[in-house]
């Protein structure tokens, strides 16, 4: 990175423009990169990749857009100030700001893959812990003797000595239903996430 010495400095709103561009750059790169690490943590939850990830990338296309316009408006003033060193530095202090957009377009294209991804995820989580409180259910029947149409509460399943070490709850933020004996146990996102159900 190449920074204009003493002798080349720009006119004042020329500096102030280039300063704002590297601030408003660097602050959007981190935002960006940010959002990387958010979709590589929130992946198996769809809720928060959309709640999110959205508006940190809307974020960060503000801040890159503003910090290339402010660095093409300070190359603009020191050109017309007509001092000698010819906008040298100023692409450099666009270059954040471009930096901030190529990842912010990455993260964009990777959303969508992101999502599917979450969205398989948390669809097998759900069917796991559905056959977890199913067979816990079954147990509780078998040790208690108890009839079909008999209903269990999380606390007779739920405990350190019990059959489920925790109240297991849906990836996608259901909540589970879980039923008399005879009947599966239901996740409320059921009607409206795919594959939420025991087959």
């Amino acid at each position: 990175m190449h920074d204009l010495k003493p002798s080349e400095t720009l006119p004042p709103k020329g500096a102030k423009l280039a300063r704002v561009s590297r601030i408003l750059g660097w602050c959007g790169l981190v935002i960006a990169a940010s959002t990387i690490l958010l979709l590589s943590v929130l992946s198996p939850y769809p809720d928060p990749v959309e709640v999110v990830v959205a508006p940190a990338l809307g974020l960060g296309i503000c801040m890159g857009v503003a910090s290339v316009l402010c660095a093409w408006r300070a190359r603009v003033c020191f050109a017309l100030s007509q001092a000698p060193a010819k906008g040298k530095g100023h692409g450099v202090c666009a270059v954040p700001g471009w930096i901030c957009l190529l990842l912010v377009a990455i993260n964009v294209t990777a959303i969508p893959y992101c999502v599917r991804v979450s969205t398989t995820a948390g669809k097998n989580a759900c069917i796991n812990h559905l056959r977890q409180i199913d067979g816990a259910k079954l147990q509780w029947a078998l040790e208690y003797k108890k009839t079909d149409t008999d209903t269990p509460t999380w606390h007779d399943l739920v405990g350190t000595d019990k059959y489920l070490k925790a109240q297991l709850r849906c990836p996608a933020n259901g909540k589970y239903t879980i039923g008399n004996v005879k009947a599966k146990p239901v996740c409320s996102k059921a009607t409206t996430l795919p594959g939420h159900s025991l087959p």
